[in-house]
């Protein structure tokens, strides 16, 4: 019997067992006294294959109802000051446009004042002509 108990591990950990004869190896060695160690890795091998089948338990975390409700004032702190840190920078960036539009506006004013009184210093240009033939002939009055 123990030689057949000897083959039959043999072809086992050399991976060339059938089902069948695994069973038979399982069944033999729960009936023979020895082989302590293959019987605690058949007996291994059982407990797992009939844990497969179970799902694991998750264990379930729960907070205590003061630490939810800090965890809660927390995070609506945290939103609340996103949020206002969004339309404070929006606003920042609108108030800069405007200061943008009102320097181009002013800008172009002082743009058309000044050829303005470009225009109106061309008179005055061609009157200066007029002063050189009285300069000319030396004329005194």
């Amino acid at each position: 019997m123990k030689e057949h108990i000897d083959n039959l591990l043999e072809k086992y950990w050399e991976g060339e067992s059938t089902l069948e004869e695994e069973k038979e190896l399982r069944f033999l060695l729960s009936e023979v006294q020895g082989y302590e160690s293959a019987k605690e890795f058949f007996l291994g091998i059982s407990e797992l294959s009939q844990l497969e089948g179970k799902e694991p338990v998750k264990p379930i975390v729960t907070l205590p109802f003061w630490k939810r409700t800090w965890l809660g004032y927390a995070a609506s702190l945290a939103l609340f000051v996103s949020i206002a840190f969004v339309v404070f920078q929006h606003q920042q960036q609108k108030a800069k446009q405007e200061a943008y539009e009102q320097v181009v506006a002013a800008l172009s004013l002082i743009q058309e004042n000044m050829q303005k009184g470009s225009e109106s210093m061309e008179v005055l240009r061609e009157l200066r002509h007029l002063q050189t033939p009285i300069n000319l002939f030396d004329i005194e009055q």
